[in-house]
């Protein structure tokens, strides 16, 4: 037997190690562990991607306006928290039925407030000057009117699709939830490479698929896993 054989032998024994829990958590930290870096990897290769695709103002723009809009995932109230810790207690008491209502409760009332802060939003939006807020020239004003209603627009709905990735974690499978992030890193660099190859840059378009791709592929997976 080689070295590196021998090697692999010892970090299996040592993953299977413990009773069934304990092995369910060693191997979800590993696995997270190596979704990150790679989460890392396509962060910054979509940094990259973005510069090329559009000018030094757009991006900047670009950067404000994402900074801006992540402000509202916080008014949650703390429902996803309250949700992952009443979830993992049901869990752990096997009443199923109970878990179960804590999904449906929290999926209904984030549906409901986020709905009511994105059209508070779209009303707000309408009087709000970017270009003036943002100094620069007025042309990019209806731009950015679409580009920000677009952003509050999947913003709301991922912070409502999260349920699910938070769902995972109290369920004790984090490396699942870092899969379904990376995935959606992924496919959002793939599609700013694309849009670098058939069209110029787009603060419209960059909005539309970077923040539509990942959170339409947490519904589709969320429909997918419930359904099993």
């Amino acid at each position: 037997m080689t070295n590196i054989e021998t090697i692999i032998k010892k970090i299996n024994n040592r993953f299977l190690e413990g009773d069934d829990r304990f092995i369910n958590v060693k191997k979800n930290i590993f696995g997270s562990f190596i979704l990150k870096i790679l989460s890392i990897v396509f962060s910054l290769l979509i940094v990259s991607t973005t510069i090329k695709y559009v000018n030094p103002v757009q991006y900047g723009i670009w950067l404000t306006l994402s900074s801006i809009i992540t402000w509202i995932s916080y008014f949650d109230f703390g429902f996803a928290h309250g949700f992952r810790n009443r979830f993992a207690e049901a869990k752990a008491n096997n009443d199923y039925i109970l878990a179960k209502k804590y999904v449906s409760t929290t999926y209904f009332l984030l549906t409901i407030l986020f709905t009511f802060i994105f059209i508070i939003i779209i009303i707000l939006n309408n009087f709000v000057s970017w270009s003036s807020i943002l100094n620069i020239n007025p042309i990019f004003k209806s731009e950015l009117r679409d580009v920000f209603n677009i952003l509050a627009f999947f913003t709301c709905l991922n912070t409502i699709a999260n349920v699910f990735t938070t769902l995972l974690l109290a369920d004790q499978r984090p490396a699942t939830s870092s899969f379904i992030q990376m995935l959606g890193q992924f496919l959002s660099l793939i599609v700013i490479f694309i849009l670098t190859k058939f069209t110029t840059g787009s603060l419209f378009y960059l909005a539309l698929l970077f923040s539509g791709i990942p959170c339409l592929l947490l519904i589709v997976v969320t429909i997918i896993m419930f359904r099993g």
